[in-house]
């Protein structure tokens, strides 16, 4: 059986709901792991928003597989994990689209001042505003992984210095 995970404010039971639809596949949502070790002998597959704990994993003796919604795996119990031969998934790389393009329209945001604008066109004022450009400005990123990278080669793009 698989047991999905949800957080608070993430992976609601109607989202979990329909994305396990036409799966076939037989599924509980828990709102937390104390409440799935009831099922604990039953479930063989975690999707989930939020790490579990050794003591969790320590009583799940049919788990063969986790699936994290989340990229950063780094507060699962990765020893546990790979000594009991658990797979372990996540979603790297999926976002990065989508944020690297966040970042980037936040960057534009901020130098073109578009908040100012938007607040002058609302209150029909019609007086200029400090405005700046990207290029040629630093952009210092700290991490390079599939996000990090995404954000550099699109900073790149708008003839941005990249670190």
């Amino acid at each position: 059986m698989i047991g999905i995970i949800g957080q608070r404010g993430f992976l609601p039971q109607e989202t979990a709901d329909q994305q396990m639809e036409g799966s076939g596949e037989r599924y509980k949502y828990y709102r937390s792991y104390d409440a799935m070790l009831a099922d604990k002998d039953e479930i063989e597959i975690i999707i989930n928003a939020k790490a579990p704990n050794k003591e969790v994993i320590s009583q799940l003796p049919n788990l063969k597989w986790m699936f994290s919604y989340f990229a950063g795996v780094d507060s699962y119990p990765l020893e546990l994990l790979k000594e009991r031969g658990i797979v372990l998934t996540n979603t790297s790389g999926l976002h990065k689209t989508n944020i690297a393009e966040q970042v980037l329209g936040s960057m534009i945001l901020f130098s073109r001042n578009l908040l100012q604008a938007m607040t002058n066109k609302l209150q029909k004022v019609w007086a200029p505003y400090p405005i700046d450009e990207l290029i040629g400005k630093k952009l210092l990123i700290i991490g390079t992984g599939n996000i990090g990278r995404e954000i550099a080669r699109k900073a790149k793009a708008f003839d941005m210095k990249v670190v």
